[in-house]
């Protein structure tokens, strides 16, 4: 019944759907058939609130790593790389691998794909310069249109932390919605401030362009908007 998920009310519906249905349910390592009403209803509650404290657990590792400064766990934005901590580090209460820019090389690579960005070319055509690339310079990323956007959105370019609650109160100019006014985190940045703002101001022009014509209908490119002149498109 694990295999049907940690959901409380889903797990019992299947339970009831498959007993209505005269389906038996044998689990190994509960020595067989399955027929317990009562039981599997405890073994539902268990293990909803496992998920639920799992989830409480993350959060709150994710929230002491961001409040001490340091990048969370995982896989390190293009441009950096993971690297063991130093015992000074350790002492600030670090993880055991700590965020620092990869290769020179690689790091030029990047400051031109944001350059490259900001002059206002498209995540396509970035997708396309970026995968000719060799695969180690890619750090075996496939770097399509998904990944450059969201690496064109990443503020640990900028070296800036994702906020925390307690940090209001030293922080009062915090906006959510404007990294720059988040705290430095503990990793180096790789792009300065002007730039980003540079290549967000595209984000934001290209958010606002209609959607891409296409031939699927005799008139495409032909026919234009009286008011702003853009091309008319798919609705």
């Amino acid at each position: 019944m694990d295999r049907f998920g940690r959901d409380r009310v889903e797990r019992l519906r299947c339970w009831d759907e498959l007993r209505e249905s005269s389906i038996q349910i044998h689990a190994v390592r509960e020595g067989g058939h399955q027929t317990d009403d009562l039981l599997e209803g405890f073994k539902a509650l268990i293990a909803n609130f496992e998920v639920q404290e799992l989830g409480r657990r993350v959060t709150n590792v994710f929230d002491f790593m961001h409040r001490s400064g340091w990048y969370h766990v995982g896989k390190a934005p293009w441009g950096y790389a993971f690297r063991p901590a130093t015992p000074q580090e350790r002492m600030l209460q670090s993880p055991n691998s700590v965020l620092d820019l990869a290769s020179p090389e690689v790091v030029e690579l990047v400051r031109e794909a944001w350059r490259i960005r900001a002059r206002g070319d498209s995540l396509g055509k970035l997708s396309a310069w970026a995968s000719v690339l060799p695969e180690e310079l890619r750090g075996g990323r496939a770097l399509d249109t998904v990944t450059m956007r969201t690496t064109f959105k990443n503020p640990a370019y900028i070296g800036r932390r994702h906020p925390v609650e307690e940090d209001r109160a030293s922080y009062p100019d915090l906006d959510a919605d404007d990294p720059l006014t988040w705290p430095k985190g503990r990793w180096p940045a790789l792009i300065d401030e002007s730039l980003w703002l540079q290549v967000q101001a595209t984000n934001q022009e290209n958010a606002r362009l209609p959607a891409a014509t296409t031939n699927k209908y005799a008139l495409t490119s032909l026919l234009r908007c009286t008011k702003c002149s853009a091309p008319m498109s798919e609705a």
